[in-house]
């Protein structure tokens, strides 16, 4: 079987709508729809399209109106819009599904009042989403596929896509994993394509299916106990695994909390979800996906993160978490690495008390384990901490690190304090 999903039919998207377009659309016409009622225009077809684009955008964002009038509202609008730009609109939702997989539930919700609304939308943009999907598995846009995949799941929810055909589409890409010859990267790809779809269509599907669930789930136990993983000690940030195993799975990010932080939360409020939580899961999801969406724009991007949802989540531990998991990956950072420090800057500018303890409680932890810490890992954690510095008054309990003065000069204390203090005197 060749690298794509199997048994539907294919066609290809024209005329694209890059992700810096999304966040330029989001941001556009910021006064038409927050908090006022979704109106028609009479205008010309650009304006149409270009408004259509950047009311979609923006469903979701902070808005004196509630989540459910505005969805209704953006519903009516498309489909007093259908008859004359049906193309037009179905583009512009298989581009924010694919581009802004942090709002899939909106959206799906969306596609969901449409459909409602008119039978034969719901067919029709299934059939541009597999189409779509196709497209990025032949450009190997994988993360792009996994949100799309993600999507269609949760059109079950939806009543848009019937359980059992999710199930023979799962069906099919845990099959990839008992054909000979295929390389283990394309296993890992639809085994993590089918697991990460679960939290949001899991039970819908093991009510209607459980006997094939069961059995999805038991081919893909056995898969994941016999993959290789040679490669795992090159990716791993820290040479030993404590206080914390270093697990090789895409779920698992390189920083994970200690019981002192944890008892720290305790004592302030909410506790982060368990490392192997479907809530950790998805909250971490979604927070790799604003970087990905908005990491352009610093300021913008700070601003969707400490906007994310959840008042029972100490956020901040979950957003410093994710930006150095991102900071530390190996072989490199999906971005550059002056990306980070500029939007911990930003973050900690808007949230001068808070985000301030949390990214400092977060620094000195990574100072205690830094005997066991990635030579390269160490060179980025030096370069952000002293570019850090150097934007809030080189301020820093430098004494609570007194420890590296009666250690060897080569010792990784000792010479990651020198190197910070020099490249802070240059």
């Amino acid at each position: 079987m060749a690298f794509g999903v199997p048994r539907c039919h294919w066609g290809l998207e024209k005329k694209p709508i890059s992700r810096r377009g999304v966040a330029i659309m989001s941001r556009r016409h910021s006064d038409e729809s927050d908090g006022q009622p979704l109106k028609r225009r009479t205008s010309e077809p650009s304006e149409i399209e270009e408004r259509l684009e950047s009311l979609v955008c923006r469903v979701g964002e902070k808005s004196t109106s509630s989540l459910e009038s505005n969805l209704e509202g953006l519903a009516g609008v498309l489909e007093a819009d259908l008859p004359n730009y049906k193309s037009k609109i179905l583009r512009i939702l298989c581009t924010v599904a694919r581009l802004l997989p942090e709002k899939l539930t909106i959206y799906t919700t969306l596609v969901g009042l449409l459909n409602a609304r008119n039978y034969n939308f719901g067919g029709e943009f299934v059939e541009a989403m597999i189409r779509q999907l196709k497209e990025c598995l032949k450009v190997n846009m994988y993360n792009e596929s996994e949100y799309l995949v993600r999507f269609l799941s949760d059109l079950v929810n939806c009543h848009i896509i019937a359980a059992p055909s999710m199930v023979a589409m799962f069906e099919n890409f845990v099959s990839v994993t008992q054909e000979e010859d295929t390389p283990q990267v394309q296993c890992d790809w639809y085994v993590f394509a089918f697991l990460s779809s679960l939290p949001w269509v899991g039970k819908e599907l093991y009510e209607k299916k459980d006997a094939e669930i069961d059995r999805l789930l038991s081919q893909t136990e056995s898969y994941l106990k016999h993959r290789q993983k040679i490669h795992v000690p090159m990716l791993q940030v820290w040479t030993a695994d404590k206080p914390h195993l270093q697990e090789e799975a895409r779920s698992e990010r390189s920083s994970r909390n200690s019981p002192e932080q944890t008892k720290k939360q305790e004592a302030r409020g909410p506790v982060m979800p368990g490392s192997h939580s479907v809530e950790r899961f998805i909250i971490e999801e979604n927070l790799h996906c604003i970087i990905k969406s908005h990491w352009e724009e610093r300021k913008t991007c700070a601003a969707q993160l400490l906007s994310y949802p959840g008042n029972k989540i100490p956020l901040n531990y979950h957003i410093v978490e994710v930006i150095f998991a991102e900071l530390f990956q190996l072989p490199s950072s999906p971005h550059i690495e002056i990306m980070y420090t500029a939007l911990l800057i930003d973050l900690c500018k808007l949230q001068p008390g808070s985000l301030l303890q949390v990214l400092a409680q977060a620094t000195e932890m990574l100072y205690m384990r830094l005997d066991t810490m990635n030579t390269t890992c160490i060179d980025r954690f030096i370069n952000w901490f002293s570019h850090h510095l150097s934007n809030f008054q080189f301020r820093w309990s430098w004494e609570d690190w007194s420890d590296c003065l009666i250690q060897d000069l080569e010792k990784p204390k000792s010479k990651f304090v020198r190197e910070v203090l020099e490249k802070c005197t240059r």
